[in-house]
């Protein structure tokens, strides 16, 4: 029913993959920028086929985000002198998340695995 009212709304036919988040709340994959500016510029939608009242808006966060972190130990190979610092290492390891180790000083200075 979800997806009828969107494709009739975007006026297009589109796989939203429409998930239930909970009992009146889901969340939807949008076919472009522009269909999804469309439908979160103006407050409560009423859809027209079944007269359902929507709010449709942006998520604050992601909905497939895990909610705690597992830590892990990232071993790295193969990085050159000029990487071979703090500094550095922990700069890249952001990519990957919050850094809450610090990097073994010992093994910078050794030519193998960090």
């Amino acid at each position: 029913m979800i997806e009828a009212e969107l494709n009739h709304l975007c006026q297009c036919v589109w796989d939203w993959q429409v998930t239930p988040t909970s009992d009146n709340s889901f969340t939807m994959i949008f076919p472009d920028a522009i269909s999804l500016g469309y439908c979160t510029h103006s407050g409560d939608i009423t859809l027209a086929l079944n007269k359902l009242v929507v709010d449709i808006s942006e998520p604050k966060f992601d909905p497939k985000a895990v909610a705690v972190l597992d830590m892990a130990w990232i071993l790295i190979a193969g990085l050159p002198d000029v990487a071979r610092s703090e500094r550095v290492i922990r700069n890249m390891s952001k990519i990957l998340g919050k850094v809450v180790v610090v990097v073994d000083e010992i093994s910078l200075r050794k030519e193998e695995e960090v």
